[in-house]
């Protein structure tokens, strides 16, 4: 940013200094503000210092068009394959185990023995109340 910025008003500071015919001088001889300038020599050289660094700024764009490729910011991490992500679920589904159905757990349900003894509902022959 610094580079950018703070040398384009020395530059064009410095053109339009060296195209000034006349300087007006104060009491002490010091040089104050131009009188007049050269407006042929003033936009050739604004015009040329403007189009060569607009050239440099197309040059630099090109290089690092060409270079951006090679430019890391981070560690690039591999795309997972999706053929690999299919097969792995197709194996997921592969693995399946015995199929459930209402009628064997009904089945289960009838051969499973009463926790509780037969008859009034009493445990070793207590009451239940």
């Amino acid at each position: 940013m610094f580079l950018g910025n703070v040398p384009c008003p020395i530059i064009y500071g410095a053109i339009v200094d060296s195209t000034c015919l006349f300087w007006e001088e104060d009491s002490c001889g010091r040089k104050g503000a131009c009188r007049i300038y050269d407006s042929t020599r003033f936009r050739q050289w604004f015009h040329g210092i403007t189009a060569f660094i607009m050239f440099l700024a197309f040059v630099i764009d090109v290089v690092v068009c060409f270079k951006a490729d090679a430019i890391q910011f981070h560690e690039e991490v591999a795309a997972p394959d999706p053929e690999k992500e299919v097969n792995k679920n197709k194996e997921e589904q592969e693995v399946v185990t015995t199929p459930f159905s209402l009628e064997s757990t009904e089945e289960q349900n009838n051969s499973k023995k009463p926790l509780m003894a037969e008859g009034n509902g009493s445990r070793n022959g207590e009451s239940a109340c």
